[in-house]
């Protein structure tokens, strides 16, 4: 019953219906978990904080979606991506704990800016070879540490290859599992605690389970174009919306 209380309060509440939308839009559309829940959380909680909320819940999501994809992923092709992804990993903790929250967010907030101007107007292809592979990886565990979002440098390459839906689907979930772990062994073992972020996490828990399972009953019958598109707008105003909170 105290659980059921402290969930429908406010200060609980509000974040749990980010993660409920943004597992929900992820489930429909395959936008990433993290780069959907991200700014909107930062309206909640201190960007640093946002950072570690978000990587146990994406945690949760991924091992609770790998078991279901795994055949379908390029297992080569993740091995290179999780190899790069422990080379980036270090440095981008150092930038996690050089930096004001203040400047974090806006960082944050410029390189989800970027992703989608990127997906908007470049038109780019990749041809799968090792070192991109690896670049990627490196790229990947960067953003980890730094802003929380690995999953950016991934879209990117992943989308403009030769890959079916379904493997593309596949690689991505399996590579975030091991991304994700690593990233949270890399915080760990830095000396980052996690008790504050992971009592909030127990209050989101409900909204990721009802968001995915939700989303996955509606896909056949949503047209996708349409969630993209809102998922777009949503994601410009509250990374604007974040800078001015930032510099104000």
């Amino acid at each position: 019953m105290e659980y059921v209380s402290a969930l429908l309060q406010p200060e609980n509440l509000q974040p749990l219906f980010v993660v409920f939308f943004a597992a929900f839009v992820q489930a429909i559309t395959g936008f990433g978990l993290v780069i959907l829940a991200a700014p909107m959380l930062m309206l909640f909680f201190a960007a640093k904080e946002t950072i570690l909320i978000t990587l146990l819940v994406a945690i949760c999501s991924n091992t609770l979606q790998t078991g279901l994809v795994y055949k379908d992923a390029d297992v080569r092709l993740v091995r290179h991506l999780v190899m790069g992804a422990v080379a980036g990993l270090p440095v981008g903790l150092f930038f996690y704990h050089g930096v004001s929250n203040a400047m974090l967010k806006i960082l944050i907030s410029l390189a989800i800016l970027a992703f989608l101007v990127i997906s908007h107007f470049l038109r780019l292809h990749f041809q799968k070879t090792k070192k991109k592979s690896l670049m990627t990886g490196v790229l990947s565990g960067f953003f980890y540490t730094t802003t929380g979002m690995g999953g950016i440098p991934l879209i990117l390459y992943t989308t403009h290859m030769n890959m079916t839906p379904k493997m593309m689907r596949g690689t991505s979930i399996l590579y975030f599992f091991f991304g994700n772990i690593f990233s949270f062994l890399a915080f760990y073992l830095s000396g980052t605690d996690f008790f504050y972020a992971g009592q909030h996490v127990l209050y989101l828990l409900p909204g990721l389970f009802m968001g995915l399972g939700l989303g996955h009953i509606i896909f056949p019958h949503v047209p996708v174009v349409i969630f993209r598109r809102l998922v777009f707008v949503l994601l410009y105003i509250a990374c604007f919306y974040s800078i001015y909170a930032a510099l104000s």
